[in-house]
């Protein structure tokens, strides 16, 4: 009897399904495993970070900007080479910011098209989740078969949408707007109005909330894992998860409208929604919030997010494989296409690397960078699994300094270690 655990560090959202599936082993003898600490996260842009940072954004289409974790803080299960059971809990964060080019210019930029803001698209989404997860596989010669079945509390949802106008003149603003919120809880507040969420910050993930841990019932949804290979020469693998009914949740939703005329020299456009910066004004300005309506409400929402993976992988000589690799994604807001092409070579049986160019489809373009995987025995008893589909970025991954061209960032690092 073996006893497995399992840790990671690092992001990426959606793991590689070629090289690191840490959910199913296939051991020779029974197995006991124990996982925590798993990280899988991705931040990206359908525009790349000089336009965000230095502006302006010249396109017809929205600019979004959305990160997607998923943390497994718990797994637990049983394997043998027939069968395997495990229970797993992960918490799973998700961020959207959405501008038209005359709100992404003028508010992140002060750049103004006739010296005007017409809000219509802007908005930003804030939600997390929690997730019980019960995972049934059967192993058989040829396929392996893997039952999901989840429970998942909503952790936490802030939503802003604004609407209306503001007018710049030599040195005065003016104008009018309302925005409409909608939240789960108060667990966000700490992160201020709207006009906090109007930055260019894309690295936000959330924690465990204890008060969501104790809310029933529990939003049910299924999924399934495949992987068959119906010659020694060709394998293809199929997972779709979070399938699940419209669930009606019951939000805080509260309209408030502000209308004001502002003479000044010293502030600049985001200041107008920040509670935080102090506005220094030359004595001149009308300035006022209403709140129109405050309510809780019941609305149908997605809750569980959507993920749909598809792999086929063909080996060329015996320590060779091409593969390709395609999954769609989507949750509330948030959702991207992704397709990789690789070529994966095995050393040892054991060991392998993986080298190919990965492309994300995201608001109507394709994003593409090199993708790198590789599986690694460091020793007797450790695995280390590691991937990433933004390789020409990850040097920049922890710097303030990142190239302006990419889009990007992702990737992630697993180890198992054998304890006995």
């Amino acid at each position: 009897m073996l006893v497995c655990i399992g840790f990671l560090s690092g992001s990426c959202f959606g793991q590689n399904g070629f090289i690191n599936n840490w959910s199913i082993h296939h051991a020779t003898d029974t197995n006991i495993y124990v996982g925590f600490g798993t990280i899988d996260r991705l931040s990206m842009s359908n525009v790349d970070y000089a336009t965000w940072v230095n502006g302006p954004y010249n396109g017809q289409g929205d600019v979004l900007g959305q990160s997607s974790q998923n943390r497994e803080l718990l797994r637990i299960g049983y394997s043998n080479p027939q069968k395997e059971i495990a229970y797993v809990t992960s918490v799973q964060s998700f961020q959207q910011k959405r501008f038209n080019n005359e709100e992404f210019n003028g508010l992140l930029h002060g750049v103004y098209l006739e010296d005007s803001i017409r809000f219509g698209s802007l908005s930003s989404l804030y939600s997390s989740l929690i997730e019980h997860r019960l995972e049934f596989t059967r192993k058989l010669e040829a396929s392996t078969l893997q039952l999901r079945l989840s429970g998942s509390h909503i952790n936490t949802l802030n939503e802003y949408n604004v609407n209306g106008f503001i007018t710049k003149g030599v040195n005065s603003f003016q104008g009018a707007y309302e925005v409409e919120s909608t939240a789960f809880n108060g667990q966000l507040d700490y992160l201020g109005g709207v006009g906090e969420s109007l930055n260019r910050n894309l690295d936000w993930r959330d924690s465990v909330r204890i008060t969501s841990l104790l809310k029933l019932p529990l939003i049910p949804s299924l999924g399934f894992y495949l992987s068959h290979r119906p010659t020694k020469f060709t394998e293809f693998s199929l997972l779709v998860d979070g399938l699940a009914p419209r669930s009606s949740l019951q939000l805080q939703y509260r309209l408030d409208s502000t209308n004001f005329a502002l003479n000044s020299n010293s502030f600049t456009t985001t200041d107008l929604f920040s509670e935080e910066n102090t506005l220094l004004l030359n004595g001149d300005y009308y300035y006022r919030e209403n709140s129109i309506s405050s309510a809780d409400t019941v609305l149908p929402i997605r809750a569980i997010p959507l993920r749909i993976e598809a792999g086929y992988k063909v080996k060329i000589e015996p320590l060779l494989h091409l593969g390709f690799y395609a999954s769609y994604f989507e949750y509330q807001k948030v959702s991207y296409g992704r397709a990789t092409f690789m070529v994966e070579r095995t050393y040892n049986n054991v060991n392998a690397l993986q080298l190919g160019l990965t492309s994300y489809y995201i608001s109507n373009s394709l994003k593409p960078n090199l993708s790198l995987g590789m599986r690694v025995r460091l020793s007797e008893k450790v695995m280390l699994y590691s991937f990433t589909d933004a390789l020409l970025t990850a040097p920049w991954i922890d710097s303030e300094i990142v190239p302006g061209w990419t889009n990007r960032f992702s990737i992630n690092a697993t180890i198992q270690c054998q304890l006995l």
